[in-house]
């Protein structure tokens, strides 16, 4: 849950970039407190790096829309997008199982590697062509060698739940970076508000 803390300091941020927000500082605690209520359902980090988000893309200042626009479009993964996944991921494994299939073989090729050598590389490249979620969820070409040499249609299906877990989770991340604003007056009038 967003902090009335985060919320004041967001507010105090978006006052230093546009000096005619919230001209009226009576009224400072009623616009933390309508923030807050809005913005409830989103941690203080999700909410801070929304924010940065939405503090570099905006040309007016940002709204409770803007921020939770910003925090659902970085977290979410859409069923589509996990489907897709998922068939680029169940088709990763099945190359990979070919291609393991020839890593102990010693026959020299055309073009002067063996077999194993050739197929060795050509995991590599399949691992580099992925999409980046998804070298993350396989971790390594060595995980995909491991999991091609393993693959098993029936036990993915215990999997898919997992897999689309994780690969939504990879889409929330974001980085922790953020530049610290001095403070001013204002600034200090907003944190006093908790």
């Amino acid at each position: 849950m967003a902090s009335k803390k985060e919320i004041a300091k967001l507010l105090a941020e978006i006052k230093t970039i546009y000096p005619y927000y919230a001209k009226d500082s009576k009224e400072i605690e009623l616009l933390v407190n309508t923030w807050a209520l809005l913005l409830a359902d989103y941690s203080d980090n999700a909410l801070k790096d929304a924010a940065v988000k939405c503090l570099k893309a905006c040309k007016t200042p940002p709204t409770p829309a803007d921020i939770i626009e910003q925090i659902e479009s970085c977290h979410k993964i859409t069923t589509e997008d996990a489907h897709a996944l998922w068939l680029e991921y169940i088709s990763a494994l099945r190359k990979a199982e070919e291609l393991t299939y020839y890593y102990p073989f010693t026959l020299v090729e055309d073009n002067g590697k063996t077999q194993g050598e050739n197929a060795r590389e050509a995991v590599e490249r399949l691992f580099d062509g992925l999409s980046e979620p998804l070298k993350k969820y396989i971790g390594s070409v060595g995980m995909l060698t491991e999991k091609g040499k393993r693959f098993d249609f029936e036990a993915l299906r215990y999997e898919k739940s997992g897999f689309i877990r994780d690969v939504s989770a990879m889409k929330k991340t974001y980085s922790n970076a953020k530049a610290e604003l001095p403070a001013n007056e204002w600034v200090k009038e907003l944190e006093a508000v908790k």
